[in-house]
């Protein structure tokens, strides 16, 4: 072996022996640490993505309370579109004169808590002449815990260099009659409590929406869980109102109700979105046949109002409008007993036919008809028109019928 070969060979067995030491004094180290040392290092590493009460409370309103004017509890109706109770809550900005009818102001949208921005998406509403777009941004504090805005009508030079779009990030739909483009981009943005991420408002842009999943709670039940596999969101949707605190809290909370001023004053005061019971017509039904429901159109809710829980509202998608019944909510006072305006949570699976005399509806559609169900077993519904205003006397009998499942 020639004299440098033999001088590489210590050199490696020199270095080697040195890691070894290296690595054998660290563990030395470590294993000499004191329990809670070890405790914190665990701690760091186990809980940098625990939901802690500072990773899921708000500090700092979406907008100027002054520039709210009212924000709608969860379960808004606005079929066909929304023809579920909505999981978000609508935020109304001020409009420029105070007046329902006229312009809204820009507004800042801020930053609410410390978090990341996971997804930017680009809504582009072809119907309009010329189309106008629209943005929704969607946030993570901790492994459990999001949060998202839409409808933001421009967004910060920061989040706007970072959507950079291809072609197979967008898909095309309608609904609602309406024909949409999104196009989505996943990002990594770190944010702060306050920090400007974009405007609301401007124009007729009325309201944006604030949403929160807290897949901590308890689920929502569905009275066919299996039905919403594939929209795991829905067991988890909460009042964006409910995590703040203190004064801040209160103030948003004297906000809630509708664009009239009609307040929000049973509990949840903040309103809800799962009221299907089980073994009752209350809740959600699908079309006959619907295997995924990727919308709500050709759907309907038989539910009680956000504002005032003690109405009672169709809400109807676009499967009826073939029978006679447009898509819309059709509104009624709930009774306790009796074959007409039988509240929905009392109707029972015995295929009795019931009546309903339908008042107020979406879009001052013609109502010159009541509406009647049957509800045939747990998960089987019929509803049709009865072509007259009042119900008069029972029994009644279908001419037309649409069928609906849970």
């Amino acid at each position: 072996m020639t004299l440098r070969k033999i001088i590489r060979h210590r050199l490696f067995k020199i270095t080697c022996l040195i890691i070894l030491t290296i690595i054998i004094i660290s563990i030395i180290v470590f294993l000499t640490r004191s329990d809670s040392e070890i405790k914190d290092i665990t701690d760091k590493i186990t809980n940098s993505n625990e939901c802690t009460k500072e990773k899921t409370t708000f500090t700092v309103p979406p907008i100027d309370l002054d520039n709210i004017t009212s924000i709608i509890p969860l379960g808004n109706l606005n079929p066909s579109a929304h023809t579920f109770p909505t999981g978000h809550m609508y935020y109304n900005i001020k409009t420029e004169n105070d007046e329902f009818d006229s312009p809204t102001i820009e507004a800042d949208l801020y930053a609410p808590i410390d978090a990341t921005i996971e997804n930017i998406s680009v809504m582009t509403f072809k119907n309009d002449n010329p189309p106008s777009k629209d943005y929704s941004i969607s946030f993570r504090t901790c492994e459990d815990f999001r949060f998202y805005f839409i409808h933001a009508t421009s967004l910060s030079s920061r989040l706007l260099d970072e959507i950079v779009l291809e072609d197979d990030d967008c898909d095309e739909y309608e609904t609602g009659g309406r024909i949409y483009e999104n196009c989505w981009k996943e990002v990594d943005i770190d944010i702060q409590a306050g920090e400007v991420i974009g405007t609301v408002g401007s124009g007729m842009r009325t309201n944006f929406d604030f949403g929160v999943i807290d897949s901590r709670i308890t689920p929502h039940t569905y009275a066919n869980p299996e039905r919403w596999k594939n929209n795991e969101d829905k067991f988890y949707k909460v009042c964006s109102t409910d995590y703040y605190e203190g004064d801040l809290k209160q103030a948003l909370e004297d906000k809630l109700g509708d664009w009239s001023g009609n307040k929000r004053t049973i509990e949840p005061i903040c309103g809800t979105i799962a009221q299907d019971e089980p073994g009752t017509a209350q809740g959600l039904w699908v079309l006959k046949g619907t295997e995924e429901i990727t919308k709500e159109d050709s759907h309907i809710a038989l539910v009680h109002d956000n504002i005032d829980p003690r109405i009672g509202v169709f809400s109807i998608g676009t499967s009826l409008e073939s029978i006679g019944i447009k898509s819309g909510t059709y509104r009624f006072d709930p009774q306790e007993f009796g074959e007409v305006n039988l509240d929905f949570n009392l109707i029972k699976p015995n295929g009795k036919v019931l009546c309903y005399e339908v008042g107020e509806s979406f879009q001052d559609q013609d109502n010159s008809f009541s509406i009647l169900i049957t509800l045939t077993s747990d998960n089987a519904l019929k509803i049709g028109p009865l072509y007259s205003l009042e119900c008069g006397n029972s029994p009644w009998s279908f001419e037309e019928y649409i069928e609906f499942e849970r």
